[in-house]
């Protein structure tokens, strides 16, 4: 049995590629979590909502706003970090088990699926569009976007065991941020 040797230039590749990955950023993890913000249509007239009701929208547990709008969930295709972030801290659930409660809907029910889309932006443009809309995207697209369409109604970080915080809205988006419930969805105090 012979043994091939490599050129010594590509004897080093093997350990220079994953140097280089790290250097670049390439497969390293966030530095910090990203802020997360569920949003719902500008003409809905909810103010703030608390994990639990989130949940109950996104899941259609309840399929119509106070106002008598149907819900329209709005969802992220794969599995970025934010979606993974929301599934676990909001909907209390992993991605399989969300692609299981919706196959379980359709089949019980013929309750339709939330749309899904590739990204922030998409969000919320369909959260403006539609007046039952309900998604989630991150704080710094939010604060990106020029959107007048959409009110924020809670955020929180992307990191388990954080405290999400209901938002107090205006009619008009701003940046207004109180906290005014828990994971857990209960109130917090003086609320």
């Amino acid at each position: 049995m012979r043994t091939r040797l490599l050129p010594p230039a590509l004897g080093v590749m093997p350990l220079l590629v994953p140097a280089v990955g790290l250097c670049l950023g390439v497969g390293a993890a966030p530095s910090r979590a990203q802020e997360i913000v569920v949003i719902v249509n500008a003409a809905n007239p909810v103010e703030s909502l608390s994990v639990d009701e989130v949940r109950q929208y996104c899941l259609k547990r309840r399929s119509t706003w106070s106002n008598g709008e149907s819900v329209r969930p709005i969802d992220r295709t794969g599995d970025p970090p934010e979606r993974l972030a929301f599934l676990s801290e909001a909907l209390r659930l992993s991605s399989a088990d969300v692609e299981r409660h919706w196959i379980q809907e359709q089949y019980a029910s013929a309750e339709i699926t939330p749309t899904r889309v590739p990204d922030d932006v998409m969000v919320i443009r369909l959260v403006e569009t539609f007046p039952g809309a309900i998604g989630f995207v991150t704080r710094e697209t939010l604060d990106e976007s020029a959107e007048a369409g959409v009110r924020p109604v809670l955020r929180f970080h992307g990191a388990a065991g954080r405290r999400a915080q209901a938002v107090r809205s205006p009619p008009a988006r701003t940046n207004a941020l109180s906290s005014r419930s828990d994971v857990t969805g209960q109130a917090a105090p003086g609320r």
